[in-house]
């Protein structure tokens, strides 16, 4: 059965952003699939795309047609979210004042790590992706390319706005290509975060 992802681009950006993607998938499978003890999540970003997108919940599929995938386990059962491009163009948008993540964080350059206390009004993989944006910005001044949000790995489901506590730490830089960073929610180890460089046309 295919789902239609109900999105439009995020502030001025021209690409559909990754953050929006798991918030529609994580809705697909709370309120419509209906699943429950959803954990061991693979979230991987494959293309960007200005266009409609939908899924397919399915264990048959070419990864290489795919904008991107979300693979989870419910109880001990491996299931694939699979998200393509549909024809539709987008021409909507909405107001993303990122700025009120970032400002609220503190960034410690020498531990490659930031830290933001306090309850906003974004979705918890908002500010999630928002903060490692500004970390890799800060600790990567000469990066001549945007940082996208790639790939995500996670211990259980965050899908909420519950947190109020979060802590990333790069841990791996794979020749600037391909950074990896350690998430914490509330104290807790979330999964990591993976962030690569890209040039965007105009």
């Amino acid at each position: 059965m295919k789902y239609n992802l109900d999105l439009c681009f995020k502030g001025q950006r021209t690409y559909i952003q990754g953050g929006d993607i798991y918030n529609a998938l994580t809705a697909i499978l709370l309120e419509k699939l209906a699943y429950q003890n959803i954990n061991k999540i693979d979230f991987s970003l494959h293309n960007m795309s200005a266009k409609s997108l939908y899924c397919e919940l399915t264990s048959d599929f070419n990864k290489d047609e795919a904008q991107s995938i979300l693979s989870f386990y419910e109880n001990d059962t491996k299931h694939h979210l699979v998200v393509y491009e549909s024809d539709k163009t987008i021409d909507s948008r909405y107001d993303y004042p990122e700025e009120e993540i970032t400002k609220a964080c503190g960034i410690n350059p020498e531990t490659k790590t930031i830290e933001l206390k306090a309850k906003l009004r974004f979705t918890d993989i908002e500010i999630i992706v928002a903060m490692n944006k500004a970390l890799l910005e800060k600790l990567f001044p000469e990066s001549r390319g945007n940082w996208l949000f790639t790939r995500l790995q996670l211990n259980s489901l965050i899908s909420k706005r519950e947190a109020q506590d979060f802590n990333l730490e790069l841990t791996h830089n794979l020749g600037g290509k391909l950074l990896k960073s350690k998430v914490r929610v509330d104290g807790l180890d979330a999964g990591f975060i993976y962030f690569s460089p890209k040039e965007l046309a105009g």
